[in-house]
């Protein structure tokens, strides 16, 4: 029978006036075997831990359920500690400490030290384990996520509650000013306008939107205009809480709605512990119009304006936004919101032109229409000097016209002001990469990449990937692509792009495979058609290319003039093929092209079109015209790694002066250039664990 004894009449370990009484203390821990249990005990702890916070969220379990086995488990902890320093614990039971310190040796057990050394082990890798799978991973994401996630909203569209459904932009406008209002706070993550757009009248829960969003918190309201009164209801929800943690009714008149919004943009902003400066401040309290009338017209002209980017009927949407925006104007013709509206929707036409592949139209519309843009863009910031959107319009017409220094200014001008500008990142990329900064590049596409969700993320996945195969990261362009064709749901551009890296890459027969793809999925469509030529024209079999260039350029004559890229292509196959006459007469449009718009500036013109020109002089013998292209290729932006490999054997066009010494010079100044900005983009990633 074991006996309970009191500690008093321990031996004066801790009394000793002893110079090793560390030591001794110590030694008297192992000797009652405490830091045997301290080791198994904390082991343990871990692993219930662990299972604790697996099972307490699958289990709908309530959050303090977690911080309650924490404080059982400490309590566990000292009762532990006391008890292992009372008793001598073994592994076959446990004695107790006479008043002589003697073991009762009636009840003395035989130690068994091994079995005791190896759970001691196996604790200690076990909590060393924990720690490193679990405890500085977390400690690493919630130094990543403390600014990300913790100051991260999402505004979902509001709920009209008007009978009328012609009045769901009301309830838009609203929710779209409160989300404004919030973006340009610069402390917050504000999620885009175009990324909520999926959740309206969903069943999703708001956990499930806020890990799809990657955002703390979701806003979510409901708006009702009747006469001149207006009700808004919202509340500010934290992901893991279907209940709020702020709401408010707000009975205001209509006229009032403009300090509504910024009084709740102000107030969830203090409920996310955001610091909102005083230029901030300004911003959001500003107050747009006197006319109620002139922003009624500007809520349904900005809604048309964003339904065209939704269901990308383009022609009809933009024209009635248009139309809303100049009736906005009659009413208030001090109104620059309106302004910046309309050049927005003038760029936006011309940009559409362009993806679409009519460059020609593109062209035309940029010569007569752009000029217009960016006067819409001045009027606007000379009525209201702290418009991002007017500044990032101004920025890409800058782009346009090849002033990128000045481009970019423009560009961070307006994200000074909205630093939530998505769009603005996405320009700002474009001017950097053209600039030749592609790490700079790189930050703002991801960070663009992190404010949207749906289509213009599969954009911005597009031009991630464009970004890493030009400067030459074959491992990323994969992740990209993928990305792009799950968002986007493109399979064709998906197949043509693959097509591109395995003509790069000199794996003919696979891209000729991808252009099957792409051609099988829609015979019809431009670039499917090119990209068949493309694949077959590199692979060496002209005759079966022929057929698809053929196609490709008898839809694009437009009033005699051929003004589209890959005429040097389709002027080298009908050489090839024997028709030589025909084969000069698309050189001669080429090389008059490329002039054009190196003329212009353009911004094929500033880089593209002089590698073009310069593979037609030196396919037709004119060497001196070739390298003096070739020359200011150098002083250009376009080193990337698909230029150099078509300079290095992949285009036929050079083969006839490829292996000359002022040649390979110029080629080798191209490849220093590129090889030092593939090594800068390189460590970035490597310092953001990205590679």
């Amino acid at each position: 029978m074991i006996t309970k004894v009191t500690c008093i009449n321990k031996p004066s370990t801790l009394m000793s006036s002893n110079p090793n009484k560390v030591s001794q203390f110590w030694q008297e821990l192992k000797h009652r075997n405490v830091v045997r249990v301290i080791s198994v005990y904390a082991a343990a702890a871990f692993v219930i831990l662990e299972l604790t916070d697996i099972v307490v969220p699958s289990l709908g379990l309530p959050e303090w359920s977690l911080n309650f086995i924490i404080i059982l488990l400490c309590v566990g902890f000292i009762i532990s500690v006391i008890l292992s320093w009372i008793y001598d614990f073994h592994p076959e039971g446990g004695l107790v400490e006479t008043d002589a310190g003697q073991k009762d040796k009636a009840e003395k057990i035989p130690k068994s030290s091994d079995s005791w050394k190896i759970a001691s082990y196996i604790s200690f890798v076990v909590i060393a384990g924990l720690i490193v799978l679990n405890i500085i991973p977390r400690i690493n994401q919630d130094a990543g996520k403390e600014e990300s996630a913790e100051k991260s909203i999402a505004v979902i569209p509001f709920t009209s509650l008007s009978d009328d459904l012609d009045k769901q932009y009301l309830a838009d406008g609203v929710m779209d000013a409160i989300l404004l209002h919030l973006s340009k706070i610069k402390d917050l993550r504000v999620m885009s306008r175009t990324s909520v757009e999926q959740y309206r009248k969903t069943e999703k829960t708001t956990t499930a939107i806020c890990e799809e969003l990657d955002v703390a918190y979701l806003l979510e309201g409901s708006f009702q205009k009747y006469g001149d009164q207006a009700r808004l209801i919202v509340q500010l929800i934290r992901s893991g809480k279907e209940d709020h943690v702020w709401a408010s009714q707000y009975d205001r008149d209509w006229k009032d709605i403009f300090s509504v919004q910024s009084e709740v943009a102000q107030t969830i902003a203090t409920e996310l512990s955001a610091v909102i400066t005083p230029e901030e401040k300004a911003l959001i309290e500003k107050v747009p119009t006197s006319s109620m009338t002139a922003y009624d017209y500007c809520l349904q002209g900005r809604e048309e304006y964003l339904k065209s980017l939704m269901t990308f009927e383009y022609g009809k949407t933009l024209e009635k936004a248009e139309f809303f925006f100049h009736k906005a104007l009659e009413c208030d013709p001090e109104f620059a919101i309106a302004y910046s509206w309309l050049a927005i929707i003038r760029y936006s036409k011309y940009s559409i032109l362009a993806l679409s592949g009519d460059q020609y139209a593109a062209d035309y519309f940029y010569s007569r229409n752009l000029d217009s843009m960016n006067m819409l863009a001045d009027k606007a910031i000379g009525l209201d000097d702290q418009l991002a959107d007017a500044y990032y319009v101004k920025g890409t017409y800058q782009q346009e016209r090849g002033k990128l220094i000045k481009a970019l200014e423009l560009m961070q001008h307006a994200l000074a002001i909205d630093p939530n500008h998505s769009m603005a990142m996405i320009g700002a990329a474009s001017v950097s990469a053209d600039l030749y900064d592609f790490v700079h590049a790189l930050e703002l596409l991801h960070k663009a990449s992190r404010l949207e969700h749906g289509y213009t993320k599969g954009l911005i996945s597009a031009a991630l990937f464009s970004t890493y195969w030009e400067i030459g990261f074959p491992e990323l362009i994969d992740k990209y692509l993928k990305e792009y064709l799950s968002v986007v749901g493109d399979s064709i551009t998906y197949n043509v792009f693959m097509c591109l890296v395995e003509i790069q890459k000199g794996n003919q027969e696979r891209s000729i495979e991808y252009a099957k793809i792409a051609y099988g999925i829609d015979s019809t469509d431009t670039n499917a058609i090119l990209y068949m030529g493309s694949a077959h024209l590199y692979s060496k079999m002209y005759d079966q290319a022929y057929p698809y260039y053929s196609r490709y350029f008898s839809g694009l004559v437009s009033s005699g003039d051929l003004d589209v890229n890959d005429m040097n292509r389709m002027g080298y196959l009908l050489w090839m093929i024997g028709e030589k006459e025909q084969a000069r007469y698309y050189f001669r449009e080429m090389i008059r092209h490329c002039k054009r718009h190196i003329g212009m500036n353009s911004i094929y013109g500033r880089m593209a079109a002089r590698f073009d020109i310069a593979g037609v002089y030196a396919f037709q013998g004119e060497n001196d015209s070739a390298y003096h292209y070739l020359e200011e290729l150098t002083r250009t932006n376009w080193q990337t790694s698909y230029s150099l490999a078509m300079l290095n054997g992949l285009d036929p066009l050079f083969e006839p002066i490829r292996q000359e010494e002022r040649f390979r010079q110029l080629v080798r100044k191209m490849e220093t250039k590129y090889q030092t900005e593939h090594e800068r983009v390189r460590q970035w990633l490597e310092e953001n664990d990205m590679l």
